[in-house]
């Protein structure tokens, strides 16, 4: 599904060359709920965003699905995070002017080709999935934290993407909600056998990936399978 090879990615900090991802290498499988772990600078973020196709890399490839995007253009990369790339955001990233439904069909609307009919009947049903039955005219200030995430994920899903990834979806909510949070990913990993790849520090979620690969200093110093 996911093939990352000798992957670097440098940044430019003043006059100083900062090395993020030094030589990464990692494969990850159709289905899997797997986590990317490790203190802040570790690099975790800087490959998900390679990953997503929100960067570029420096060196190496990365193939997602059998397609090479690492050397693609930022138009290309912009094609591929559409077809093939949910994101779920830490700080949820919903337009507050737009309500539930509103928020998730936009995800569609931006999709050529699908037409008015499916995007309401898709909204509505991973909306009822995610369980925001009755809640779908919402707009976001009326919803709490964890139905805003919920919201996200419905968003996430509805194109019905192979890939999720997940940048601490968890760290903006109480330890209750974050595990209902958690336990309806794992839920909707399954039943859809969509990949989720998480960036995150939380113990909570390291521990119920099926995956946890550590990193720190831009290298992966471990990968843990359960």
């Amino acid at each position: 599904m996911i093939d990352v090879s000798s992957v670097s990615k440098n940044y430019i900090v003043g006059a100083q060359e900062v090395r993020a991802l030094k030589k990464v290498s990692l494969k990850v499988e159709t289905g899997e709920f797997l986590a990317l772990a490790g203190p802040s600078g570790s690099g975790k973020t800087t490959l998900l965003n390679l990953i997503g196709c929100i960067d570029s890399v420096t060196e190496g490839i990365i193939s997602l699905d059998g397609e090479t995007i690492s050397g693609l253009d930022q138009n290309k990369r912009n094609l591929v995070r559409q077809r093939k790339i949910g994101f779920i955001f830490q700080s949820y990233n919903l337009i507050p002017v737009l309500t539930a439904r509103e928020n998730v069909a936009l995800a569609l609307q931006l999709v050529k080709g699908i037409g008015e009919k499916e995007i309401a009947e898709r909204t509505s049903k991973i909306l009822a999935e995610v369980g925001l039955s009755g809640m779908e005219d919402r707009k976001p200030s009326q919803l709490s934290g964890g139905q805003q995430q919920r919201v996200s994920i419905a968003r996430a899903l509805v194109k019905e993407p192979p890939v999720i990834l997940a940048d601490e979806p968890t760290a903006n909510l109480d330890s209750k909600t974050g595990r209902e949070i958690l336990a309806l990913m794992r839920e909707l990993n399954e039943q859809h056998d969509t990949t989720f790849i998480f960036s995150t520090h939380d113990p909570m979620v390291m521990e119920q990936a099926r995956v946890l690969v550590k990193l720190h200093d831009g290298e992966i110093t471990g990968i843990e399978k359960r």
